[in-house]
């Protein structure tokens, strides 16, 4: 009798064990068309990305010399618009070059050259200025801040970081930029804008195609602060965000590395 009910018990883990195996197989199938479907969307990303850059140069190219020939101001003031939509074309193209590269094997690469932060952050606060809407653009820095940087790659996040701000902070509120280069293991950099943000955001701040606005105004892919992160983290450092109602801080931290 024990053998006879034996039978039953033994089919029935059987039949467990086949259905847990095709789960397991299936669940191994979805996975590989997953990982297919990403490969194939950052390809087909990366391959318009370069594409679009040939037509759009050349558009920008052949405004910039009709902008310089053309002596009616309607049509300067057209050529204008156009060169500025194609520098923001321009510059969303190339986030997009660099979010497939930070999903690729190699990650995003970067050239360690002997850099000093300050004059690197003080460009990109005096270019944004212009644009700023007379915002003022506090700008401090204390202490050495020269490293082993990739200065194009650190330049590329100041200007997320410092347009983000503009962005995204209050209408009216001041913009500030802080060195701390005291430290000889690393430079702390501060980025604040007058706003706070929410706190069901904060988790995905720094995601890619999040535009994280304390405001209404949005702009671009939203993948600025994500670059931004993995440019520091390309250089060993971290960027982190605190934030009150009043006020918020991107603070990045830059190991000074050897170049």
């Amino acid at each position: 009798m024990q053998e006879i009910d034996a039978l039953p018990a033994t089919a029935a883990r059987g039949s467990i064990r086949r259905q847990v195996e095709g789960l397991q197989a299936e669940n191994t199938r979805m996975g590989a068309e997953l990982n297919h479907m990403v490969v194939v969307n950052d390809l087909f990303a990366g391959i318009l990305g370069h594409d679009l850059r040939n037509p759009l140069g050349a558009i920008l190219m052949s405004a910039t010399v009709m902008s310089r020939k053309v002596d009616d101001e309607n049509l300067k003031r057209a050529l204008g618009r156009i060169l500025t939509a194609g520098s923001r074309m321009n510059q969303m193209i190339a986030q997009l070059l660099d979010f497939t590269r930070t999903r690729g094997a190699e990650g995003l690469r970067i050239e360690r050259k002997r850099a000093d932060a300050v004059p690197i952050f003080r460009q990109v606060v005096d270019q944004l200025s212009a644009g700023a809407g007379g915002r003022p653009i506090a700008f401090e820095h204390t202490g050495d801040a020269h490293g082993g940087w990739d200065a194009e790659r650190l330049a590329q996040a100041a200007s997320y970081l410092v347009s983000n701000a503009l962005r995204h902070g209050t209408v009216d509120g001041a913009i500030g930029v802080r060195i701390d280069g005291r430290d000889p293991l690393r430079v702390r950099i501060d980025v604040s804008s007058a706003g706070g943000v929410s706190g069901d955001l904060l988790p995905v701040l720094f995601e890619p195609f999040q535009h994280g606005e304390t405001g209404t105004r949005r702009g671009g892919l939203g993948l600025g602060l994500f670059l931004s992160r993995e440019i520091v983290a390309a250089h060993g450092g971290t960027l982190e965000v605190a934030s009150t109602k009043d006020l918020t801080t991107f603070t990045a931290s830059l190991p000074r590395g050897d170049p």
